[in-house]
């Protein structure tokens, strides 16, 4: 016979009733055969997908906690982390020292997808990146925020021949993207955001260096973005014969600048700059569009843009952009502690699609 019920608690399932469902484990390792196996902690689980060229899937929302003393990394072949269908997980992650959460080395490979990393400083460390990547290197619909008191924050230090980010959202970082480039690198940003801590706002969106064993090179591309930041690039020892190429497509930029140049000892500014640009939106109220290291140079002088015509005479190319004042609804809305992405949305083919922004636009595509 069926046990009676005690207060407070549900019956016993009896000879006709089923035992509801065991919940799925939050961290496991998916097999290229279709096959699940729980994992205690991250850096098993990245071990055992190295491995195997098998994913990492999570699938708890409630936020895990990493304290960071060393780094997770992926020194051989490629893994993939990613959240499980409609789920959004958080990974609060706590930088200590002067090592990052993630890295990988040039021949490892790392793919996060969906994901939410909220970062804390503690102590009087350096301010590492989040993610440090020599490899090939692919971000998706993942968000990145901290709480912009910290000096020098970055989000993502990217030295491999590819670094793409697509749908991802970097709130209070002082860097959210810095490239150590070399000829062949390519950087890819395509519907992703940024906003600088601060008001007026600090930082520069991306830095640009050339890596230490080469000497300069790469291309950086940009699509459907919307920043806002004291300057959008700061691009540090690039020689003219070997310049950072720069294609730039319906994007917003509020900023003070644009570019920052900093040059080899009595290197001047290219002219024209490898820029090309095509159905922007720049809203720089600063005197000048691109600050130099030279001590000679004032806005207007040697030719450095001060308005968007004399921009366009600067640099490779410049098409169907424009210069409005860039007003996000954001601004309108009383100061919040944490933006949403529909906050720094505009009319027309300009910028982000919010829709297709952060962890929460993988959910609803599942």
């Amino acid at each position: 016979p069926t046990p009676p019920a005690r207060q407070g608690h549900p019956a016993p399932p009896g000879a006709g009733d089923t035992r509801p469902p065991e919940p799925a484990p939050s961290l496991v390792v998916r097999y290229p055969d279709g096959q699940e196996v729980p994992q205690a902690s991250l850096r098993e689980a990245l071990r055992a997908a190295v491995r195997s060229k098998a994913e990492v899937i999570l699938r708890d929302q409630y936020p895990y906690v990493f304290q960071v003393d060393e780094p997770l990394s992926v020194s051989s072949g490629a893994v993939t982390i990613r959240a499980a269908a409609g789920a959004r997980p958080i990974l609060t992650v706590e930088l200590k020292g002067n090592q990052p959460f993630l890295q990988t080395t040039a021949e490892g490979g790392l793919t996060l997808e969906g994901l939410t990393f909220r970062v804390r400083y503690v102590g009087k460390a350096n301010s590492p990146p989040v993610i440090r990547a020599a490899g090939k290197l692919t971000i998706t619909s993942c968000a990145f925020t901290t709480s912009g008191r910290r000096s020098g924050s970055q989000a993502i230090e990217a030295s491999g021949l590819s670094a793409d980010l697509s749908g991802c959202w970097f709130e209070n970082f002082e860097r959210a993207l810095v490239l150590k480039t070399h000829p062949r690198s390519k950087a890819h940003l395509e519907q992703c955001l940024a906003i600088a801590p601060g008001s007026p706002p600090r930082g520069w969106v991306i830095t640009a260096s050339p890596s230490d064993s080469h000497k300069g090179g790469g291309r950086l591309e940009l699509n459907h973005c919307t920043f806002v930041a004291a300057g959008l690039l700061e691009e540090r020892g690039f020689p003219p014969r070997a310049p950072l190429v720069v294609e730039i497509q319906h994007t917003v930029v509020r900023s003070k600048a644009l570019l920052q140049w900093t040059s080899p000892a009595g290197v001047a500014l290219p002219k024209p700059l490898r820029w090309s640009g095509r159905h922007n939106r720049y809203h720089v109220d600063g005197a000048s569009w691109v600050l130099t290291t030279n001590p000679k140079s004032r806005a207007g002088d040697s030719g450095e843009p001060t308005d968007l015509d004399s921009w366009k005479a600067r640099v490779t190319q410049e098409d169907e952009s424009d210069d409005e004042p860039v007003r996000f609804p954001a601004d309108r809305a009383k100061p919040a502690p944490s933006h949403r992405p529909e906050d720094f949305a505009l009319e027309g083919d300009f910028g982000v699609d919010p829709k297709r922004l952060g962890p929460l636009a993988k959910a609803a595509g599942e």
